[in-house]
């Protein structure tokens, strides 16, 4: 080959590296920077970049390396939270797992998701639970049971609590319940967590009553059971002036509908609930 022609070929495959280069940058522009994830004794630290003053909140994803799927395990309220970047403390982490983290903002230009952090190990971190621990409600045979007549759901067996230190509910306090039942409803690919009063058999979820708008008159599907616990800026302060600077979910409960043949989807009619927190998966 004339070094002319070699030349030409390298000058080329430059040419091509660079292209390839640019093409990948070009496929990140939309994304935001990545949170930053630290571990430390007995929680994962997150660390989200700020946005800006009109974000509404920010939705917190973990991917599990040992799981295939991806993790809504809390939401970030800005407004609450005047520093240049945010924290989010999952708490909910197991021993000798790998963690990746990644960010939704929601401001009323619409949503803006971050990279994925880089993956950290929870080998050295003090306190995380061994994975004997229950990390989310277990519903064992346990049913939803559909009224078509009056659009409830009716809990059908026994629900057993997380197993992991500091879960509390209305059992322990009924005033003031640290973590509350949520059960996860779905539309054409957007979640809410909404509230429930209790997980205990035969408990009515008096489904047109609670649900918003946006999950009346349209076929939703119930993807299951979380516990929620807010934190917020003041606990002690009175329940009417608190204000929330994040909550914190469980790991997802699958729990299986009955009465409603073969379908997995449910049509409600219109009678507006109280809107949700945003629960969609990215």
């Amino acid at each position: 080959m004339k070094k002319g022609t070699s030349f030409f070929y390298i000058f080329i495959s430059i040419i091509c590296l660079t292209l390839c280069a640019c093409k990948l940058d070009l496929e990140d522009t939309d994304l935001m920077d990545a949170p930053e994830a630290t571990p430390e004794t007995n929680q994962v630290s997150v660390i989200i970049p700020r946005l800006n003053n009109d974000t509404k909140y920010i939705n917190v994803f973990r991917k599990d390396s040992s799981k295939s799927n991806v993790e809504s395990i809390g939401i970030v309220f800005p407004k609450a939270l005047m520093d240049k970047n945010y924290f989010f403390v999952d708490e909910l982490v197991r021993k000798n797992h790998k963690y990746k983290y990644k960010v939704r903002y929601c401001d009323s230009s619409g949503y803006y998701e971050s990279k994925w952090s880089n993956e950290i190990s929870t080998k050295n971190v003090n306190g995380a639970y061994d994975d004997s621990v229950t990390m989310k409600y277990t519903v064992g045979s346990t049913k939803l049971n559909f009224n078509k007549t009056d659009y409830t759901l009716k809990i059908e067996g026994s629900i057993t609590k997380p197993t992991f230190t500091g879960y509390a509910d209305a059992d322990d306090d009924p005033t003031d319940p640290l973590f509350i039942p949520m059960i996860i409803v779905s539309k054409s690919g957007r979640s809410e967590a909404i509230e429930i009063s209790s997980i205990a058999n035969d408990t009515i979820i008096p489904l047109r009553n609670i649900l918003p708008s946006y999950f009346q008159d349209t076929n939703i599907t119930i993807l299951g059971l979380v516990a929620q616990k807010t934190e917020y800026v003041d606990r002690s302060a009175d329940a009417d002036k608190r204000v929330a600077k994040s909550v914190i979910w469980t790991e997802l409960a699958e729990i299986p509908l009955k009465g409603n043949g073969s379908s997995s989807t449910l049509y409600i009619p219109s009678q507006v609930g109280k809107a949700g927190l945003e629960y969609t998966l990215p």
